[in-house]
């Protein structure tokens, strides 16, 4: 029986990074022939089959295994294989801590255990996996390769008893050679893998801490003289018209030649060579005229072929120059506006093991909602998503698997950790550098900025001088991570070629770019991370694509982030991991549980759920934002009443041959739309195309246009399927008004009211009955042959069940700890709880009839009888209609206000809407311009946005039409004078404020209708800055004025 390395403690000790571990390299797989290596590369992770290549063994499946305390409660008898122990199953790859054994633990900043650099707690899971494989015969006299592709955070392997060697670095691949240790027949395969390690103090990111391991593992069988890596620069000339590739191949010995071929696209070849090894290098280049260049648009690959005996291997490159000049981000030639989003790994299921179907539906996605690019926070991904991003189309910041955010200061200036820091970027820029999608390389995140950076970046710029490096905190103030400024922004030259704010305030990128110039500072500004998009957010992000379309040396940035990183779990609150249908799923919600949900202390709750999707990748109502501001084609016209139009294409090297161009015209009233479709001519890249819409002059749609509010809506749209969409997908979009609302004469009365002895007012005409109630509320409407509308009296509504921006509730237990202070800074709601906004009361103040109106005046107030301002309303009656107006007067006893307007509930039945505004998703004041202004349909449910902590949601906004439909007995037609917004819930207020879980949701008995004159905006607060100014509800006079009637 073998000795356990484990009793030397190299888990704790950060100078010791390895042990026998391989160097990274970036070869592509061996085959055994050239035409398999070809089809395996020219297919790529989807299409592809490894079963047929003898060279390759998958060790993916069920393996044995057993959980310890620490690693030193780990027994010896473990490496016997003969030993009796209760070994259990367990799905590999996939975390550990997803499969029954353990529980994920989910912070943000702070550790997950007791901040004591470098040491792990004693308390440390730690897991055996244990597997059995047979060698080939055809594999004796080569070489045999492990591969693990993930361990977290601590790896060490054994073959037979033997120790192997071991590994820190959670996200990139660990390989050994194994040939001395493994044996003809059975061979038993052993990984001990520790869950925190002193590496766990530079990979301290905002996602969950998992033990595990989370990505596959495989054998591979390569000669005895063998390829060890290979190096493609590609250089393409500032003319754009010839490239050079130069190939670098490094092998274990001089003795035979590599036989290389150049392939285009199409896989013919372009030209063939051998080269002799030099010092066990091989290196030659080729130059290649008039390439067909890669880019997000067109990602053109080529192949390049090596051949060293009986080796074969096949790597696709793309020939494409990245430069910076003159504040600009150039892509080949061209300043490229990055229109990114973080990307963190995570699967509702098996964590941070991810499927290719998965990552393709992410690309997918992305690319549907106009992303080219991908920030890979915080640290290297799996190898296969480079692959779909070179052939999909995607840009990658690829980031270095470093952050030591609880230890900000101290540890970039610490050289015991320098190595390792080095190391992990080392090892990325290795594994990743042919891959013509990663056009910038990232020294890591929150890490602060010392020495350990300048060496990465110091190495770095020596060994690939065609990218450029980005690191956030080189631009931050010298110590602290405190908030960046214009000064601070011109700080750390040396570690980034990106000016990089985190977060910024649009105020201060706008000052940036209106107070640098070139000359002093030629670096773009690119966010890494904007737009939190935490729950109901990502407020004001046209206000940031407006400042960035505008600006000189803004060239867009990464939203935060993609995917909400909840665990699905079962009716007793674990992971279902690989039991997808064990999910205690409920119609509140699917059972996706966050931070603090497994007794995972400390913790950051729900600050891990900041995706622009839900953990099954449904897109939040925000993604129609994304896909708004960042199209790539743009219509323009001065007076759109005149049909003439401008569209200007913002496509940077692609033509328009693939784009639709259709027209619609969506009318307020009932003449019904005019459409048709537009000749698009192929336009290049850059270019405009003026344009006359002759429909517009006739005589239908003059009677269109005059009989009521009409606009105008183009789409541009997929000819033919993509890789990436379907045809007939929208790719752009945009809409003119053509003719303002009719203006409506005042009503006359026509039915008077009658008042009761009890002081209710009643009326009863041929179409309907209402009553108006002492309180001087409407508390009863039915017209004929419908049922009653009111469940309760249409009163005033001043507040709404907070978004994660407006506060978070689940962190409101630990608001008086400093390391949580950074939570409850700039929130809204704690002024709305302590003046009880929820509870806001009407004192009548009079009431009295003035030329047959029924005039009421109110005084709003809190329980505490705080002042809140004034509240008048003005009903007219005729026979088949009420006509209502309302004035608020806000006092400014309260800063700000969530909303201003009115609520009632209806019963059950009233259960589905039609409107005229915009929609047809969720909207907001600032969150609004991917909301196309339109007649949509949609019931009670369909409104409901499940966002996986309970909040406000599902206002649509500038309505001038509602109606409201009772199945298919009755309807009632609200009318607007003034745009209004609403939204109906089955969900309480209070229900939505006190539950924590969307599953846990209990559905009201009655249905909630809200009719707001105002709205506060989303913003983006809980990491950034909060609603701007125009979008917040302030004191003042807000008015709302609509009709009532039967739409039936």
């Amino acid at each position: 029986m073998g000795t356990l390395f484990l009793h030397h403690r190299a888990w704790e000790q950060p100078s010791i990074t390895s042990v026998n571990r391989l160097e990274m390299h970036s070869l592509p797989l061996a085959f055994p022939s050239k035409e398999q290596a070809f089809d395996y590369a020219k297919q790529g992770p989807v299409q592809r089959d490894l079963a047929g290549n003898p060279l390759y063994t998958c060790l993916d499946g069920t393996w044995s295994f057993l959980l310890y305390d620490s690693p030193l409660s780990v027994e010896e008898k473990v490496l016997d294989a003969h030993a009796d122990l209760a070994w259990k199953p367990i799905q590999v790859p996939g975390s550990w801590s997803v499969q029954g054994y353990d529980k994920p633990h989910y912070t943000n900043v702070i550790m997950p255990f007791a901040n004591t650099p470098p040491f792990p707690p004693e308390h440390n899971p730690t897991g055996v996996y244990r597997t059995t494989f047979t060698v080939d015969e055809t594999w004796k006299k080569r070489r045999t390769i492990l591969e693990v592709g993930s361990a977290e955070s601590y790896l060490e392997v054994y073959v037979n008893a033997v120790f192997v060697g071991l590994s820190k670095d959670t996200r990139l691949a660990a390989s050994f050679d194994v040939t001395d240790f493994v044996q003809q027949g059975e061979n038993t395969l052993t990984l001990i893998v520790v869950r925190y390690s002193d590496a766990s103090y530079v990979e301290d990111q905002d996602q969950w801490w998992f033990g595990g391991l989370h990505r596959s593992i495989s054998l591979t069988s390569v000669p005895q003289v063998t390829m060890t890596d290979v190096k493609a620069t590609v250089t393409v000339e500032p003319d754009l018209q010839k490239a050079k590739v130069e190939v670098r191949v490094s092998t274990t010995a001089d003795t035979e030649p590599l036989f290389v071929n150049l392939y285009d696209m199409q896989g013919a070849l372009l030209n063939a060579w051998q080269v002799q090894a030099q010092a066990k290098w091989f290196v030659s280049s080729i130059v290649v005229d008039s390439p067909e260049l890669w880019s997000s648009e067109q990602p053109t690959l080529y192949y390049i072929s090596l051949s060293l005996g009986d080796e074969h291997r096949v790597l696709p490159i793309g020939f494409r120059r990245v430069e910076i000049s003159k504040r600009q981000l150039l892509i080949n030639g061209k300043r490229v506006l990055i229109k990114g989003v973080n990307r963190h790994e995570h699967d509702q299921y098996m964590a941070k093991t991810l499927s290719v179907a998965s990552m393709v539906e992410d690309i997918r996605l992305m690319k549907q909602h106009n992303f080219n690019a991908v920030r890979t926070c915080h640290y290297p991904d799996d190898r296969t998503w480079y692959e779909l991003c070179d052939r999909y189309g995607l840009y990658v910041m690829d980031e270095a698997n470093i952050e030591t955010h609880a230890n900000y200061d101290s540890i970039c200036r610490d050289e015991m950790w320098a190595s390792c820091f080095l190391e992990r970027v080392q090892r990325m820029v290795r594994r990743d550098y042919n891959h013509p999608s990663v056009i910038v390389w990232s020294l890591g995140n929150e890490a602060g900025y010392g020495h350990n950076q300048d060496a990465c970046a110091g190495w770095l710029r020596r060994y690939d001088q065609s990218r450029p490096i980005h690191y956030e905190g080189a631009n931050r103030p010298e110590w602290g991570q405190g908030p960046h400024t214009l000064e601070s922004l011109k700080r750390g030259r040396s570690a980034t070629d990106i000016i990089s704010p985190m977060y910024p305030p649009i105020s201060l990128i706008e000052a940036w770019d209106h107070n640098t110039e070139s000359c002093d500072d030629d670096r773009p500004l690119i966010m890494c991370e904007y737009s939190h998009a935490m729950g109901n957010s990502n407020g004001s992000l046209s206000d940031y694509w407006k400042a960035i379309r505008s600006s000189r040396g803004i060239q867009g940035g990464f939203i935060w982030d993609w995917v909400d990183q909840g665990i699905l779990v079962d009716e007793k609150g674990n992971p279902v991991g690989m039991n997808a249908h064990a999910a205690a799923d409920t119609q509140g919600g699917r059972a996706w549980r966050y931070g603090g949900d497994f007794g995972d202390q400390p913790t950051d709750y729900d600050f891990c759920l900041n995706g622009l999707v839900l953990p099954d990748r449904t897109p939040k109502p925000a993604m129609a934002e994304c896909l708004k501001v960042q199209q790539s084609l743009h219509i323009r016209s001065e007076h759109p009443g005149s049909g003439r139009f401008t569209l200007y294409s913002e496509l940077d090297f692609t033509t328009t041959a693939n784009i639709g161009l259709r027209y619609k015209l969506i009318s307020e009233s009932d003449a019904g739309t005019l459409e048709g479709e537009i000749e698009l001519p192929t336009l290049k890249a850059g270019t405009t195309w003026d344009f006359t819409l002759a429909q517009l002059s006739s005589e239908e749609a003059k009677t269109l246009i005059s009989a009521n509010q009409t606009f105008l809506l183009f789409e541009s749209y997929l000819k033919q399927d993509t890789c990436w969409a379907e045809a007939g997908h929208v790719v752009a979009w945009d809409q003119f008004e053509l003719s303002k609302p009719v203006k409506r004469a005042f009503p006359v009365p026509e039915a008077y009211l009658q008042k009761q002895a009890d002081g209710r007012y009643c009326l009863e005409t041929e179409a309907y009955k209402a009553t108006i109630n002492s309180e001087g509320l409407l508390s009863s409407l039915k017209f004929v042959g419908q049922r009653e509308l009111l469940a309760s009296p249409l009163n005033i509504s001043l507040f709404r069940c907070p978004t994660e921006n407006d506060g978070l509730k689940t962190l409101q237990g630990n608001k008086d700890l400093p390391e949580y202070a950074f939570y409850h800074d700039n929130k809204a709601f704690g002024q709305w709880f302590a003046n009880d906004l929820d509870k806001t009361v009407l004192i009548l103040l009079d009431e009295h009839m003035e030329n047959g109106q029924l005039c009421t005046r109110h005084r709003m107030e809190n329980p505490a009888g705080l002042d809140l301002g004034t509240f008048d309303q003005h009903w007219i009656f005729s026979f088949d209609t009420l006509y209502y107006s309302c004035t608020f007067c806000l006092s400014d006893a309260i800063r700000e206000y969530p909303r201003v307007g009115l609520k009632c509930d209806l019963d059950t039945s009233w259960s589905a809407v039609r409107w005229f505004g915009r929609g047809p998703a969720e909207n907001y004041p600032d969150r609004c311009e991917g909301s196309a202004i339109g007649d949509y349909y949609a019931t009670v449910d369909e409104l409901y946005v499940p966002y996986i902590v309970p909040q406000d949601h599902g206002v649509r906004t500038q309505i001038r039409c509602l109606d409201i439909y009772d199945g298919d007995t009755g309807g009632i037609h609200l009318h607007s004078h003034d745009e209004l917004s609403f939204s109906l819930h089955k969900y309480s207020l209070s229900e939505l404020w006190e539950k924590w879980h969307a599953d846990e949701l209990q559905r009201s008995s009655v249905n909630h209708l809200y009719l707001d004159a105002a709205v506060r905006g989303v913003g983006t607060a809980t990491c950034g800055p909060d609603t701007l100014e125009r979008y917040r509800v302030r004191s003042g006079v807000y008015r709302l004025s609509f009709t009532i009637s039967s739409s039936h």
